[in-house]
């Protein structure tokens, strides 16, 4: 997904319950080493600051010649595909860089 702030695109999933949020940053990267991933990132809300688990790419994407970074935050859930693999499902962002 495209978007311009990550703060305003994982508003609503956050508000359904889809993403979890943390109180602090130790307790999300405690709760992202149970799926193996080992990093988190603040999220500025309304009336709230929160961690979510989340990892930002090294590597932008440029369409046209506009610089998006990559960031994927996994859903913190392990579902069992068709094959009967289990796999922990994962949203990507791809957000338009400020230009500096």
């Amino acid at each position: 997904m495209v978007v311009d702030n990550l703060e305003k695109a994982l508003f609503y999933p956050i508000a359904d319950g889809l993403v979890k949020t943390f109180r602090t940053k130790g307790e999300a990267l405690k709760a992202g080493t149970e799926y193996g991933w080992k990093s988190a990132l603040k999220i500025n809300r309304r009336f709230e600051k929160v961690w979510v688990v989340a990892q930002k790419d090294f590597q932008p994407n440029y369409i046209l010649d506009i610089r998006y970074d990559n960031y994927r935050v996994p859903l913190l859930r392990w579902d069992k595909g068709e094959d009967g693999i289990e796999r922990c499902p994962v949203v990507q962002f791809q957000v338009k860089a400020c230009a500096s």
